[in-house]
C-alpha cells in the first residue's frame, strides 16, 4: 500500500534537473504524521520512519517542534539552505565508465538531524525490475554469475560422490505439463543436476506442502502447482527458467510422517546440499507463502501521477542503503534458524532473494545485484561481476571454502597453524553461531548439523564426536555458556539432551570467543609415541601435559552416526584433583578460592573435581557419579587454572559422560 500523501507527489520532484533547487514539497507536517501513515502500512513512510527510529532517540524527535517533511530535488553540487529543517534531498552522479546515472535520496529530520541515505531506482515499467518474477534481467544476472563461477572457479564444482543422487526430487515439469516427484533409484545416470530450496516453513506448513506415506503415489503423477505455497510456486518458475529439470525441496522430498524415512534422508542431508547444482534461499520471508520475489503491493514504490499519452508510466523504487554484503544475509529470517546454517554452508553455489535484491555466493567469490554500489566493490565493476572473497571480510567465509594460505601465513601466530586448525577454528565459530538459532525441537541440534559433519569429517579426516572434533577435542570442551543460558536453565533440563561435556547440551547460546584470550602455558619441548600428548615445562621448571583421549564413543539413536544419539562419552587418561564448596558458596583448592563459570545454576553439591586440561591454563569443574566412582559428568569451566595445583598429581582413567 502506497498512502495518498505518496502518491501525490509530483513527478517533476524526481525528475533530474540542472537548475538546482525547486520548491520544496510538503510531504508530512510532522514526525508523528509520518508515523501514523508508516502504521498504517504505506511502504514507502514505513521505511522513511523506520530509517529514522533505528538511529535517534523518539523523545528527541517528540520534543521538537512540528516540522515540514519536505521532499525536492537538489543539485549534488549545491548547498542546502538553512531554513529548510526537515528534508529529503534527491541527487545524482553520471559515471562516465559505466555510463550510468545513479540517483540517490537522503532523508533528513531538523537541521541537525541524521542523514539516512538510500538508493533510487527509476523504472518505466515494474517488468523490467529484477524484483519481477519473470524479468528477463533477473535470469541474464544470474546465468553471468553462474557461467563465471563455472569457467573461472577450480572450487565450486568439487564432488565427492559423483554417483550421489538424491532419494526423491520434484521434477519442475514446464508449462502445461504439472510438477511431480520422482524416485531417482529408476534413474540410470550417473549424477542429476538439481537445484535445492532453503526457505522458513513458518507456524504452520500446509497439507499440501508435505508428502506423506498416505499422498507419496499421488505425488509420483501430479502435483497441482497453484495448491503449492507461493514460495515453492516461485522456485520452480526459477528452476524452470534456468533450464534445469528438478529441484529438491524438503517437505515434498522427504516423506514427513514416516520416521524411518525422516532418519534416512536427514543423514543424506549433507550430500544432498553439498552436489547440487546451486542453492534458492528465499532469504526475504519467514513463511512458506512468502515468496521469493517481493509483491508490488509490498515494495516502497512511487508512481507518476501523470498521463504519459500512451507511454507506460513511470516509477521509482527506494532501496536500502547497505554497504556490507553481509548485512542483508544478517538480516534474512533464514539466519536465525537451526537447520539452515548447515544448507548455506554445503551448497556450492547460492542465489538469495533478499527483500530489495539478490545476492550470490560460491566457494570463491561474491556478487549483488547493487555492486557497483558498495563500498568493496568498485565503482568501475559491473554488477555482473563476482568479488572474490579474499578481497572481502573473512567473517562471510564458510566452514568448507578454500583457506587463503597467503593469509593464512601472514595471520597472527598461536599455537594453531596448521590449515586444518585453521578448519577447526572456522567450526568454533560455526556451532557458537548455531547454538544462537531457533529449533523447534531441541534434539534436532544433532541432525541440524550431521550433514554438514559429514561433510567435514571427510574433508579433516578426523572423528566427529557430539558436536566436537576428536584432532580438537582440548580446544572442543572450552564452551562457555551465556549468562541468560545459565540462569534460565535448569540442570534436568540442561541434561536432557546431549552429553555434559558437549555444547549441544545447552538450551541457549554458548560461546567459544574467549578463546581469543586464552592463557596458553609455555609451548610444547616434545612429544611421545607412546602417549600421544603434548608435554612442556614452564619457566619456573613446573611441567604439563595435555590429558589424553583414550577411547570415544557414540551411541545414535537411528541409522546417522552423527543425529540424534542415546549417550556419548569420553575416556580420557587426565588429572584431576578434588575441590570442595564453602559456606559462602565458593569452591576451595589449598585455600584458594576458585573461580567457575557454572553451566546452570542453582549447583547443590559441596564437592566437585577439577580436571586439568593441559596446555591450556583452564580445566572443567566435574561431578561424580554416585555409582561409578570414575564416572564424571561436567557442570561448569574454571577460567584459569595453576600448575602447582597438579605437581605430583598421577593420570588416571576417567569416563565423562
Amino acid at each position: 500500500m502506497i498512502c495518498q500523501t505518496c502518491q501525490s507527489i509530483p513527478w517533476s520532484v524526481f525528475e533530474r534537473s540542472k537548475t538546482g533547487t525547486k520548491e520544496p514539497f510538503v510531504h508530512h507536517p510532522s514526525i508523528q504524521s509520518l508515523e501514523k501513515s508508516a502504521k498504517e502500512d504505506c511502504k514507502v513512510c514505513i521505511k522513511l520512519f523506520d530509517a529514522i527510529n533505528r538511529t535517534r532517540s523518539r523523545r528527541e524527535y517528540e520534543c521538537m517542534e512540528p516540522r515540514n517533511l519536505e521532499l525536492f530535488p537538489i543539485h549534488p553540487n549545491e548547498d542546502i539552505k538553512e531554513g529548510h529543517r526537515t528534508y529529503i534531498v534527491v541527487g545524482y552522479n553520471f559515471h562516465k565508465k559505466s555510463k550510468e546515472t545513479r540517483s540517490w535520496l537522503e532523508y533528513r529530520v531538523g537541521k541537525n538531524g541524521k542523514s539516512h541515505y538510500f538508493q533510487l531506482e527509476y523504472f518505466d515499467e515494474f517488468e523490467s525490475s529484477t524484483l519481477y518474477p519473470r524479468s528477463e534481467g533477473i535470469f541474464t544476472m544470474v546465468d553471468s554469475w553462474l557461467n563465471t563461477c563455472a569457467e573461472s572457479h577450480t572450487q565450486c564444482s568439487v564432488v565427492y560422490d559423483a554417483k550421489f543422487k538424491p532419494t526423491r526430487l520434484l521434477d519442475v515439469g514446464s508449462r502445461g505439463i504439472s510438477p511431480k516427484i520422482v524416485e531417482t533409484a529408476e534413474y540410470q545416470q550417473i549424477g542429476i543436476n538439481y537445484l535445492t530450496l532453503s526457505h522458513c516453513w513458518g507456524s504452520v506448513m500446509p497439507e499440501s506442502a508435505k508428502t506423506t506415506t498416505a499422498t507419496l503415489s499421488k505425488r509420483l503423477v501430479r502435483i497441482r502447482t497453484r495448491t503449492l505455497p507461493r514460495t515453492f510456486r516461485d522456485a520452480i518458475v526459477f528452476t524452470r527458467r534456468l533450464g534445469i529439470q528438478y529441484l529438491w525441496i524438503d517437505s515434498l522430498c522427504i516423506i514427513q510422517n514416516s520416521p524411518e524415512d525422516w532418519q534416512r534422508e536427514s543423514a543424506l542431508m549433507g550430500k544432498t546440499y553439498s552436489h547440487c547444482f546451486c542453492m534458492l534461499a528465499a532469504a526475504a520471508s519467514d513463511h512458506c507463502n512468502g515468496g521469493l520475489f517481493a509483491r508490488r503491493a509490498d515494495l516502497p514504490i512511487i508512481s507518476s501521477a501523470k498521463n504519459f499519452k500512451g507511454q507506460r508510466t513511470p516509477f521509482v523504487l527506494l532501496r536500502d542503503e547497505y554497504f556490507d554484503w553481509a548485512m542483508l544475509l544478517q538480516k534474512s529470517p533464514l539466519s536465525y534458524r537451526g537447520w539452515t546454517l548447515q544448507e548455506r554452508e554445503l551448497s556450492p553455489k547460492i542465489v538469495y532473494f533478499t527483500k530489495e535484491e539478490l545476492l550470490f555466493e560460491c566457494r570463491e567469490a561474491c556478487g549483488a545485484e547493487m555492486a557497483d554500489r558498495r563500498t568493496y566493490f568498485p565503482m568501475k565493476r559491473s554488477k555482473l561481476e563476482l568479488v572474490s572473497k579474499a578481497m572481502m571480510d573473512p567473517n562471510i567465509r564458510r566452514c568448507l571454502d578454500p583457506i587463503d594460505l597467503e593469509r593464512l601465513e601472514d595471520s597472527h601466530k598461536t599455537n594453531f597453524h596448521s590449515t586444518n586448525d585453521r578448519q577447526y577454528s572456522a567450526w568454533l565459530k560455526l556451532v557458537q553461531g548455531y547454538s544462537s538459532r531457533k529449533l523447534t525441537i531441541l534434539s534436532d541440534k544433532f541432525p541440524g548439523l550431521s550433514g554438514l559433519a559429514s561433510e567435514c569429517s571427510f574433508l579433516l579426516n578426523d572423528q566427529y564426536i557430539a558436536g566436537i572434533w576428536k584432532g580438537d577435542i582440548i580446544r572442543g570442551l572450552c564452551w562457555i555458556a551465556s549468562p541468560s543460558t545459565i540462569h534460565s536453565s535448569k540442570a534436568e533440563e540442561v541434561t536432557a539432551y546431549g552429553p555434559s561435556w558437549s555444547w549441544a547440551k545447552m538450551a541457549g547460546p554458548i560461546s567459544y570467543e574467549w578463546h581469543h584470550n586464552l592463557d596458553y602455558r609455555s609451548p610444547p619441548l616434545f612429544t611421545t609415541d607412546t602417549r600421544e600428548a603434548w608435554y612442556g615445562k614452564e619457566s619456573d621448571g613446573a611441567s604439563w601435559s595435555d590429558p589424553i583421549l583414550l577411547d570415544a564413543t557414540t551411541v545414535p539413536e537411528g541409522k546417522d552416526p552423527n543425529g540424534t544419539l542415546f549417550s556419548a562419552e569420553l575416556r580420557f587418561s587426565a588429572q584431576i584433583i578434588l575441590m570442595r564448596r564453602i559456606k559462602t558458596g565458593n569452591c576451595m583448592i589449598a585455600n584458594i578460592s576458585v573461580a567457575i563459570k557454572w553451566d546452570f545454576l542453582p549447583q547443590s553439591r559441596t564437592e566437585f573435581f577439577l580436571l586439568s586440561l593441559g596446555g591450556i591454563a583452564i580445566g572443567l569443574a566435574l561431578v561424580r557419579e554416585e555409582a561409578h566412582e570414575r564416572t564424571f559428568r561436567r557442570v561448569g569451566i574454571v577460567p584459569h587454572t595453576r600448575l602447582e595445583w597438579f605437581k605430583d598429581i598421577e593420570f588416571q582413567e576417567i569416563t565423562l559422560i
